[in-house]
């Protein structure tokens, strides 16, 4: 095989808030690095979606040509050659493969030379072990991977760091297998022990006490009583810290700023004995000059060829501007209230906070509300008792919609998507956290800087009369 530059292999997960991040950093990288080239991998579900994004954050031919998207699904014998055929029943490592020989699959180009460079998303566990078993069937050297992950640093500790010190992930996995060993079926026991998980405190020790401390005097797990997991959720936590220890996994990188966390991001490297690289934020040139999006050429831009998965994207993002327009017509400016609880949990085991929270808006105003979440916890009937007071809406294009001068205020989860979002937007933010890493960035965001507001009904360690923290 000849050898070429630098060639980046990036797996990310297929829930929007863990792609969009990386998507840009592929877009990023290119731009700084004029002889690296990526290959992006994604799940076919998702490639509408970044056919939009695309299409709204143009790229210069020079980078574009730099980049080729993989969608990643079943294999059928037509799209390989013949000592292909016998690689296995698993896709991950038939892509692998045809990467690195340059033949096999059509849409992967030879051009870009086998990868040198892998990153892939912390839920995408198995990746480290198709990219060993194909390098050893090849016969050449394993190339270095790199784990992403959209999380704050604080809120990895509290999933990554020792158990010793309150670190929940390898607890988790440990007490799960010991009640495999008794003979519970295996995601059984991720669900059993995921309801004792809740109230344990996380030590940092001497480094960066803010952050170990809360309304009660300490950070505690993250609300999990307030989420419910799906069968797998547990296996895929367990497997990501697992992938986080293994000698083939170099180095992390995160979406935070060595200003805003640099004591969680030593810690972290101080628990897992690799480099921690704090990348920041990862938008496009135009996010960054402060450039506002156009919101009437947004609904009708260019897509290039037709395709309608691309189009049907288009027409959803289109549904909730259409709303904000027509709100901003009969109501005037900031008279939506935007509500996004991420793309991934929802709180379903306490769906009525969602309730109590719309019917607490002012009269005057509607709301927005982006139903994404893969754990959606929405009913119909949900639906139907607030639809008078708003528009609810499968996807919304997030950017766009807290630029829209209908919106007043923004009630989010605050992933670390949404927080950096919600800043650059300038738009007054409600923080609503209930998972992963979400405590920790309201903490950043509204106790320590104090440019938003945290409502604390959902706090494990309020005292029934707190409110909100503004």
């Amino acid at each position: 095989m000849p050898s070429r530059g630098q060639h980046y292999v990036i797996l990310p997960l297929a829930a929007w808030g863990h792609l969009r991040p990386l998507l840009f950093l592929t877009f990023n990288l290119c731009a700084l690095h004029k002889d690296l080239q990526i290959t992006f991998m994604v799940d076919p579900v998702v490639s509408p979606r970044i056919k939009v994004e695309m299409a709204e954050h143009p790229q210069p031919k020079s980078t574009l040509d730099r980049i080729q998207i993989i969608e990643i699904s079943e294999i059928n014998d037509a799209d390989m050659v013949d000592d292909l055929k016998s690689s296995g029943k698993e896709t991950m490592p038939i892509y692998l493969k045809a990467l690195f020989t340059g033949v096999g699959l059509g849409g992967i180009s030879p051009a870009f030379g086998p990868p040198t460079l892998a990153i892939f998303d912390w839920f995408q566990g198995g990746f480290v072990t198709s990219l060993k078993t194909v390098c050893t069937e090849l016969g050449v050297p394993l190339i270095p991977a790199i784990i992403y992950t959209p999380m704050l640093a604080a809120g990895l500790y509290h999933f990554w760091g020792p158990m010793q010190n309150g670190g929940f992930a390898e607890r988790w996995g440990l007490e799960s297998e010991k009640l495999m060993a008794q003979g519970v079926e295996k995601y059984e026991a991720y669900e059993r022990r995921y309801d004792k998980l809740g109230g344990t405190s996380v030590i940092i020790g001497s480094i960066s006490l803010a952050y170990s401390r809360c309304k009660s005097g300490n950070f505690v797990i993250p609300q999990l009583s307030r989420i419910a997991i799906t069968p797998f959720w547990g296996e895929m936590v367990y497997s990501s810290y697992l992938s986080a220890h293994m000698p083939e996994v170099k180095g992390l990188l995160l979406p935070t700023l060595q200003e805003v966390e640099g004591g969680l991001v030593a810690a972290l490297e101080e628990a897992l004995g690799k480099n921690v690289f704090a990348v920041g934020p990862q938008f496009g040139k135009d996010v960054w000059e402060g450039k506002k999006p156009d919101l009437i050429s947004a609904k009708t831009a260019d897509v290039g060829e037709v395709d309608q998965s691309a189009l049907s994207a288009k027409k959803d993002d289109q549904v909730a501007l259409d709303f904000l327009d027509e709100q901003l017509k009969l109501k005037g400016p900031r008279s939506v209230a935007y509500i996004s609880l991420g793309s991934l949990f929802w709180p379903v085991k306490r769906p009525e906070l969602l309730t109590y929270l719309i019917s607490s808006l002012p009269v005057n105003l509607t709301f927005l509300l982006s139903d994404a979440a893969a754990m959606t916890g929405l009913t119909e009937e949900m639906k139907l008792s607030f639809e008078h007071r708003g528009k609810v809406v499968k996807f919304t294009p997030q950017w766009k919609v807290l630029s829209h001068p209908a919106v007043a205020f923004f009630i989010s989860h605050l992933g670390s998507n949404s927080m950096v979002e919600s800043i650059l937007s300038e738009m007054p933010t409600i923080a609503f956290p209930f998972s992963a890493d979400q405590s920790q960035a309201a903490y950043i965001m509204c106790d320590k800087f104090k440019v938003g507001i945290e409502l604390q009904q959902v706090r494990s360690d309020v005292d029934g009369k707190t409110r909100w923290n503004g």
